[in-house]
C-alpha cells in the first residue's frame, strides 16, 4: 500500500459514471471529483506528518480494496448481483473509486481491484471534503465537493508549494473553515457511515436496519440524553471521546499542544495483524482491555437459592451437578458490544474447572484449527440468509433476518448460565476461571478471506476472573475460605446484585430479576436502583400496583429522580392517569 501511495499520474476522470446510488453519498454538483486530489494524502502530510502517521495505520486507511476482508466479501457480492449494487458499500469504503466514476456497470471492464483509487481507502479528503451531513439515516448520507485550496496547492514546482503552505501559516482561517466544520465533531458526522440499513434496491426484499452505532448511543446512559438507562457515566461521551482521544504533538494546527488520534483506536486488531503491524495491533488490544467488559463469576444457583461467590465462597459435594452463573458487563463503551461487523466479530464467553490442576469441564476453546468451540456462549448476532443458512461471507443481499443477538448494550450485562458436575474424587477446592475474549472475525471468515494457510487472527483476552470454591469432604482446606483468588470483578455486593439483574431483565427472567433487585435493595438502603430497577421488572409483568411501591421506595430515597418520574408516568398511563403521566413525562423532557 505504501507504494501506491503517490498516483502513477494524475488522474482526471469526468466521464465516468455519475449515479452514486444505492449509497446515499452524492457529490455537491452532481458531478465526478478529481481522484489525484480527493487521494491528496501526501500534500496533508506536509503540514499535518503526526496525524498523517497515525491515519495511515488506521482502519479508515484500509478501508477499501486494500482491505482484502472487506474485498472479498465485495467481490462475492458483484458476481452475484453486479457492480452497479457495490456502490452500496462504495460511499463509505471506496470513496475515490465511486466519485470518480468506476463503480458502474459501464466501467467495469476498465477497473480493476489493484488500481490506485481501489487501494486508497477513506483518505483524508474523503472526510474533510464533506460540506454537509444530510441526515443520519447512514449509507454514507453526506454531499461531498472538491474543496476550495489556497493557491498552488497542488503545484509540481516547489518553490509555489513553499509558498502555499507559508500562505496557510500565516492566514489559516479559511484551511481551517474549509477542512474543519462544526459538524466534523458531532456524532451525527459519525452516523453518516457508522449506520447501516439494508434497503429493497439491494437485496430486492426489504428495509433492514444493519450496524447502528449512533441510534444506540444517543439512546443510552453515555450520550446523556436515555432516561431508561440503567446506568450514567459521571460525564457524558460521544464518539469523538474515546475513538478520537487527545495525543501530545507539536504538529501545527495543534490545541495546547494535543491533537486528536487519527489512529482512530477502536475493535479492529485484524488489519494491523495481517500486515505484521504489532505496534497497531498492541495499542488496538490495549485499548480493548481497558475496562470495556468486565466478567463476573457470580454465584452458584440452586433452584431460587443463589450463593454468591464472595470472599467465603458457598461449598460443593463431590458429584454435585452445580449451575454456575457468569455475568458480563459493558462498561466503557458507547454502544453495545459487540458492534460493526457483529455477525463475523467473534466475542464470546469461557469457562473452566479444575481440581488439583487438572481440567475437569471446559466451554470456549478454540480447537487445533482455530476454530470456536460451538456451544460457546458468543456475544455477536446471528444472521441467516434467505435459505436459512448462516450468512457467514458478510453478503449484505443475502441477509433474510436476525435469528438472535446476543449483543449486549451499552451499561447493561448479559447472564451466561453453566451446569457442570463436580468430579466423584475431588477434594480441597475446585478452580473455577471464566473470561472474555475477542478475535475480528471467525475463523471461517478469516480462511475465506486470505485462504487455509493463513494463521488464526489473534485472541484478546477482555476480562477475567478466578475464584477457588471448598469442596465438602476429606482434604478440604481449613478456615472455609477467603480462599487465594483472582478476582477480576472488585464491584461491592450490592452493584453485583445489580447486574446479575439486569442481564436476567433482558433475557425474560422478570421474576428472578425482581428477586435480584430486591436484594440490592436490602444490601444498599440509600441507592434508589434497586426499588427502581425491580419497578421494571414488575411493570413488565403487569404487577402495577408493586411497581408503584417500589417507585414510591426508589422517590423516598433519592427525591426528584427523573428516571423514577419516568417509570412512575409509564404506570400513571397504563392505569389510565393520563394527566399525571403527562405532568411526569413533561419534567423529564424538559432535562
Amino acid at each position: 500500500a505504501a507504494k501506491l501511495e503517490k498516483p502513477p499520474k494524475r488522474i482526471v476522470n469526468m466521464s465516468g459514471d455519475t449515479v452514486f446510488f444505492p449509497s446515499s453519498s452524492e457529490t455537491f454538483d452532481q458531478g465526478l471529483l478529481d481522484g489525484y486530489k480527493l487521494g491528496a494524502n501526501e500534500y496533508c502530510k506536509e503540514c499535518h506528518p503526526d496525524s498523517f502517521h497515525q491515519w495511515e495505520r488506521s482502519a479508515h486507511r484500509f478501508s477499501s480494496f486494500n482491505n482484502p476482508f472487506y474485498r472479498k466479501s465485495v467481490e462475492l457480492m458483484a458476481d452475484q448481483v453486479g457492480r452497479e449494487r457495490t456502490k452500496w458499500c462504495s460511499g463509505c469504503h471506496d470513496p475515490v473509486v465511486l466519485f470518480t466514476g468506476q463503480m458502474g456497470a459501464a466501467t467495469q471492464a476498465k477497473f480493476s481491484y489493484d488500481s490506485w483509487e481501489a487501494q486508497q481507502g477513506l483518505t483524508c479528503m474523503s472526510c474533510h471534503s464533506i460540506t454537509e451531513v444530510k441526515d443520519v439515516k447512514g449509507n454514507g448520507s453526506y454531499v461531498i465537493e472538491e474543496s476550495k485550496q489556497y493557491p498552488f496547492a497542488f503545484s509540481k514546482n516547489e518553490t509555489l508549494r513553499a509558498i502555499n503552505r507559508l500562505l496557510i501559516r500565516m492566514e489559516p482561517s479559511l484551511h481551517r473553515k474549509t477542512f474543519l466544520k462544526p459538524f466534523h465533531k458531532t456524532p451525527e458526522f459519525c452516523s453518516t457511515c457508522h449506520k447501516v440499513a439494508l434497503i429493497p434496491a439491494l437485496n430486492d426484499y426489504r428495509w433492514i436496519r444493519g450496524q447502528n452505532h449512533y441510534d444506540t448511543w444517543y439512546d443510552s446512559g453515555v450520550s446523556g440524553r436515555a432516561v431508561r438507562s440503567f446506568y450514567d457515566p459521571p460525564k457524558a461521551k460521544a464518539c469523538r471521546d474515546c475513538h478520537l482521544p487527545p495525543f501530545r504533538s507539536t504538529e501545527f494546527g495543534n490545541r495546547g499542544g494535543f491533537l486528536h488520534d487519527h489512529l482512530f483506536p477502536a475493535a479492529n486488531t485484524a488489519l494491523p495483524f495481517i500486515r505484521k503491524d504489532r505496534e497497531t495491533t498492541e495499542r488496538m488490544q490495549k485499548f480493548l482491555q481497558d475496562k470495556v467488559l468486565t466478567v463476573d463469576l457470580f454465584a452458584i444457583r440452586r433452584g431460587e437459592n443463589v450463593a454468591v461467590l464472595g470472599d467465603e465462597p458457598p461449598e460443593v459435594s463431590p458429584g454435585e451437578v452445580v449451575d454456575l452463573e457468569v455475568v458480563v458487563r459493558t462498561r466503557g463503551v458507547g454502544h453495545p458490544f459487540t458492534n460493526g461487523t457483529s455477525d463475523s466479530n467473534e466475542t464470546w464467553v469461557s469457562l473452566d474447572g479444575s481440581t488439583d490442576g487438572t481440567p475437569f469441564f471446559r466451554s470456549g476453546v478454540l480447537d487445533s484449527e482455530g476454530r470456536l468451540d460451538p456451544a460457546a456462549d458468543r456475544l455477536w448476532l446471528y444472521a441467516v440468509d434467505h435459505g436459512g443458512g448462516h450468512m457467514d461471507r458478510r453478503q449484505p443481499q443475502d441477509i433474510h433476518t436476525t435469528l438472535y443477538s446476543n449483543q449486549i448494550p451499552p451499561g447493561a450485562a448479559r447472564v451466561v448460565h453453566y451446569r457442570m458436575r463436580v468430579p466423584e474424587d475431588a477434594r480441597g477446592v475446585i478452580e473455577l476461571s471464566a473470561g472474555v475474549h475477542y478475535r475480528k472475525f471467525t475463523r471461517d471468515y478469516t480462511t475465506f478471506s486470505l485462504g487455509a494457510a493463513h494463521p488464526s487472527l489473534p485472541v484478546t483476552t477482555l476480562a477475567s476472573d478466578t475464584v477457588r470454591v471448598p469442596v465438602r469432604g476429606p482434604g478440604r482446606e481449613t478456615g472455609n475460605g477467603k480462599l487465594e483468588t483472582k478476582r477480576g470483578n472488585p464491584d461491592p455486593p450490592w452493584l453485583r446484585w445489580n447486574d446479575y439483574g439486569i442481564g436476567l431483565f433482558l433475557q425474560g427472567d422478570l421474576k428472578g430479576a425482581a428477586r435480584a433487585w430486591t436484594r440490592v435493595a436490602e444490601l444498599a438502603p440509600d441507592k434508589p436502583d434497586g426499588p427502581l430497577n425491580r419497578a421494571r421488572a414488575e411493570i413488565a409483568e403487569g404487577r402495577l400496583a408493586d411497581a408503584k411501591a417500589s417507585l414510591a421506595l426508589a422517590e423516598k430515597v433519592r427525591p426528584g429522580w427523573l428516571k423514577t418520574a419516568f417509570f412512575r408516568a409509564t404506570v400513571a398511563r397504563e392505569e389510565g392517569r393520563l394527566e399525571e403521566a403527562e405532568q411526569d413525562y413533561r419534567r423529564v423532557l424538559e432535562k
